[in-house]
C-alpha cells in the first residue's frame, strides 16, 4: 500500500517522498526545495541532503528537518532551528530537540514508524493528505517506517501535550486486530515416576546498562572478515568466534563519557569542538573499516557540497604528547597550512606530527586546527 503522510498548512516548505521527510524554514530559499525534490527522484542519501542544506555555508543555514530512510532500514535525522521531532520507535517515543544547537541535533534510530514534526507557531487548518511533493506546511507526520496498513506500523502512539507547538493529534495508530483463540495443546502422559529436577540456581544480575552503539555495529567491516570464518548462510561457527573477535576493533564505550581529560581537541572552523581523547577520522561519511587499529575510532561528518573531501579523508591520533595527523589516500589530499609558510601536501598513508600554530586544510573550506588542553 502507499505511504500516506498528513500536514497542515504553515509557513515552512515541506519536500515529502517515499522514506524522505524534508521540512524547511519560511526564509530558505525555493531553489533549496527544488534541489531536494529531484535529488529524491534520484535516491537522495541523508549525507547529500545534508550538503544541499548547507550548500551556502553555516552561517546561512535556515532551520530544517532533514529524515532519510537508509536501505538498512536505519533513518537518519538532523534537525536544526527551534524544532522538534518526535520518532516512534519500537512503541517508545524518542524526541529529537534543535532548540539551541549551533549546527545540528542529529540521530540514527532503527525500528522508526513514524515521524511527528513540531514547528514553532504550528499550523492553521485541518490535517491534509500527502503522498509525495513539495508543500506549505506548519506540522506534519508521517509513517516513515513502514507502509500504511501493515504489520511494521504496530505500536501505539503517545499524545502530544497539551498546547503543544502542532496541530498533529496523534502518531498513526494499528487497526485492532481480531482476537484468534489459542489452539488446545496436547497433554503429556502422566509418568509412574516424576524425574527429580535440578535445583533452579540464582540468576546472575544484569549488567548495567550500556550506552547505544548502533553507530559502532555500522561501522564494521563484515566484508573484511575472513571468508573461511563465516559460512553461507552468514553464520560464525563456535569454534571460530575467537579468531573473528580477533579481527574486530573494541568498543571503547559512550562518546560522552570519557575515562581520562583529553590532552588535546581538535577546533574546526565549520564550529565543532572533537576531543582527542581517541583517534578521529574526518571525511564526508567516515568509516572505522578504514584504519588497522583496535581502538573504536571517533567519526567525524564534515559537510562538502563539492565532494572535495573523501568519505574517510584523515586520521587524527594521539602519540604520547605529539598529535599525529594521516591522509589516508584521499583523492585530493591533506594540507599543512604554516604561518607565513605556505601550504604543503602530507604524503598518503604517512602520519606527520602536527605543530600548535599549524592548520590543517582537508578541502571545500573545511580546516582545523589543535588545541591543547594541558
Amino acid at each position: 500500500m502507499t505511504t500516506v503522510s498528513s500536514y497542515v498548512p504553515g509557513d515552512w516548505t515541506a519536500v515529502v517522498s517515499e522514506g524522505f521527510v524534508a521540512l524547511l524554514g519560511p526564509a530558505t530559499s525555493p531553489a533549496t526545495a527544488e534541489r531536494l525534490w529531484f535529488g529524491t527522484q534520484e535516491q537522495l542519501s541523508f549525507i547529500d541532503g545534508l550538503s544541499v542544506l548547507a550548500a551556502d555555508g553555516f552561517g546561512a543555514m535556515q532551520p530544517f528537518v532533514l529524515s532519510v530512510r537508509g536501505e538498512d532500514a536505519v533513518t537518519h535525522v538532523a534537525v536544526r532551528g527551534d524544532v522538534i521531532v518526535d520518532a516512534q520507535v519500537q512503541g517508545t517515543v524518542v524526541t529529537i530537540d534543535g532548540h539551541g544547537v549551533a549546527t545540528w541535533t542529529e540521530r540514527n534510530l532503527g525500528g522508526v514508524s513514524a515521524l511527528a514534526v513540531r514547528l514553532p507557531g504550528g499550523g492553521d487548518g485541518p490535517d491534509l493528505p500527502l503522498v509525495a511533493g513539495v508543500v506549505r506546511a506548519g506540522g506534519l507526520r508521517s509513517p516513515h517506517g513502514a507502509k500504511v496498513g501493515t504489520a511494521d506500523d504496530s505500536a501505539d502512539s503517545e499524545e502530544p501535550a497539551p498546547g503543544s507547538a502542532t496541530s498533529v493529534a496523534t502518531l498513526p495508530r494499528e487497526a485492532p486486530r481480531k482476537k484468534v483463540a489459542p489452539r488446545p495443546q496436547p497433554q503429556p502422559k502422566p509418568q509412574s515416576k516424576p524425574r527429580p529436577q535440578p535445583k533452579a540456581s540464582r540468576p546472575e544480575p544484569l549488567a548495567s546498562p550500556v550506552p547505544e552503539i548502533d553507530d559502532y555495529i555500522e561501522s564494521l567491516d563484515v566484508d573484511g572478515i575472513d571468508d573461511g570464518l563465516v559460512d553461507d548462510e552468514m553464520t560464525i561457527q563456535s569454534a571460530n568466534l575467537a579468531k573473528v573477535r580477533s579481527s574486530v576493533p573494541e568498543y571503547s564505550g559512550d562518546d560522552d563519557i570519557a575515562t581520562e581529560a583529553p590532552a588535546a581537541q581538535l577546533v574546526l572552523n565549520t564550529g565543532l569542538i572533537v576531543a582527542l581523547d581517541r583517534p578521529v577520522l574526518l571525511g564526508r561519511a567516515p568509516q572505522a573499516a578504514r584504519v588497522s587499529s583496535r581502538e573504536m575510532p571517533r567519526l567525524v561528518a564534515v559537510p562538502s557540497p563539492q565532494q572535495d573531501i573523501s568519505r574517510t579523508h584523515a586520521e587524527v591520533r594521539m602519540d604520547g604528547d605529539d598529535v599525529l595527523v594521516t591522509d589516508l589516500d584521499s583523492t585530493n589530499g591533506v594540507h599543512v597550512l604554516r604561518p607565513g609558510g605556505g601550504a604543503r601536501r602530507l604524503r598518503p598513508g604517512e602520519p606527520r606530527v602536527l605543530a600548535v600554530d599549524e592548520t590543517i586544510d582537508l578541502g571545500d573550506g573545511v580546516t582545523f586546527v589543535v588545541e591543547r588542553m594541558r
